[in-house]
């Protein structure tokens, strides 16, 4: 049998979307073009990750809270993995 998956965005009123992408909060605001832009369905994990990066840079400079790193996590078939942190001195 096979597993189906999805994404969903659950909204502060009682609504539920499938979405391709999604983000949640302040950074959804300044984020969610870069996704649209640079999304593709085939995206492989490296392209992903170099696209949460560019998410981040635009998040970087534009919120007024500038964290120091971000703890990544990836979710596949195989379960849930730690990757490493993402330093935003290394963007």
């Amino acid at each position: 049998m096979r597993a189906l998956h999805c994404i969903t965005w659950a909204g502060y009123l009682p609504a539920l979307a499938k979405a391709l992408f999604t983000a949640h909060g302040y950074g959804a605001f300044l984020t969610h073009s870069i996704l649209d832009r640079y999304y593709k369905p085939e995206l492989t994990r490296e392209e992903a990750v170099e696209l949460l990066k560019k998410c981040l840079q635009e998040y970087q400079k534009q919120f007024i809270l500038n964290l120091p790193s971000f703890t990544v996590q990836v979710i596949d078939n195989n379960g849930v993995h730690d990757m490493e942190q993402i330093c935003v001195s290394n963007l």
